[in-house]
């Protein structure tokens, strides 16, 4: 009886001991990336950084996520005039960090915004999106997030819907505190 109550509470005591506070701030870049717009379409290209905040116990993780950055919207049709924007989007997220390095993480996110410089701003953003990370030093991770997305009511003139396709590498500082 004596070894079961010491067991039951080395496993609590070790659940609680590496649980803590998650905050990883990140920073990257859209590779191979693409969209959609109503029929036309074409690549992405631009930088991104944010921050995860959540909470970390024996490996799983869950918490907030908030992205911001400036893309640029290419159409591969000549006609079409290129897009600039700077985007923003936060969702949440639950992952898991495996004991050999590697980590993974879905999100959904429920909102955000995106600005064109030329005018009009969307106003809904929605979608899912799925990391893996690789942890190069202790305290660095390269990570590979894809992800689809949805830009939707548009309040400048028309009224569009752009679906996206994304893949952001970046690198990120995950502390467990």
């Amino acid at each position: 009886m004596n070894k079961f109550l010491i067991i039951c509470l080395s496993v609590f005591t070790f659940n609680f001991a590496h649980a803590g506070l998650l905050i990883e701030p990140y920073a990257g870049m859209h590779l191979n990336s693409s969209f959609d717009n109503e029929g036309s379409d074409g690549d992405i290209s631009g930088t991104s950084m944010g921050a995860r905040l959540g909470y970390s116990m024996v490996g799983f993780m869950a918490g907030l996520n908030y992205k911001t950055g400036s893309l640029e919207f290419d159409y591969s049709d000549d006609s079409a005039t290129d897009i600039d924007a700077d985007v923003s989007h936060y969702g949440v997220f639950v992952g898991y960090n495996f004991p050999i390095l590697f980590r993974v993480w879905g999100e959904i996110v429920v909102g955000g915004s995106a600005e064109v410089e030329d005018g009009g701003t969307f106003e809904k953003v929605s979608g899912t999106q799925f990391g893996i990370g690789y942890s190069l030093l202790p305290l660095v991770s390269l990570n590979l997030e894809i992800g689809n997305l949805e830009y939707d009511d548009f309040d400048g003139t028309g009224d569009a819907t752009v679906d996206v396709d994304t893949f952001f590498l970046s690198i990120s500082i995950p502390f467990n505190i």
